[in-house]
């Protein structure tokens, strides 16, 4: 574990194992890119990343609340995005691209994110 002044540290006085921050930043960050369900983040497994050569990434949709005829959608991630996911990737022992990109539920996402939230000063209330 290493102190961190950063937000996802919740400041200087607390410790937060690395691995967990790196996962935070990168499901904070792909939600704010993608604007993702709860329900569409506890699905994806890595192999629905599609990099492309300008550090950006295509992330495959297979099913959404939305589409109820089940045909997918294709949604952009930044690169800003893409380099935390796969800073959380590498962390992976071993990496493997068929397991969920977050082991966590949809109740556990909003936990983190409102955890976050909370440690920089954006609100309580959420």
């Amino acid at each position: 574990m290493i102190p961190r002044p950063s937000p996802l540290s919740g400041g200087p006085s607390r410790r937060i194992p690395v691995p967990r921050a790196i996962r935070d930043l990168a499901l904070i960050s792909l939600l704010a890119c993608t604007g993702l369900r709860r329900s569409e983040v506890v699905r994806l497994v890595w192999q629905d990343l599609h990099v492309q050569t300008d550090g950006t990434a295509r992330l495959i949709i297979h099913r959404s609340k939305t589409d109820q005829a089940g045909e997918g959608a294709v949604i952009a991630v930044t690169k800003r995005a893409m380099d935390d996911l796969l800073r959380w990737y590498e962390t992976q022992d071993p990496p493997d691209n068929a397991r969920v990109v977050f082991d966590v539920c949809k109740r556990q996402i909003s936990r983190i994110v409102v955890r976050r939230v909370k440690a920089v000063g954006l609100g309580g209330g959420l």
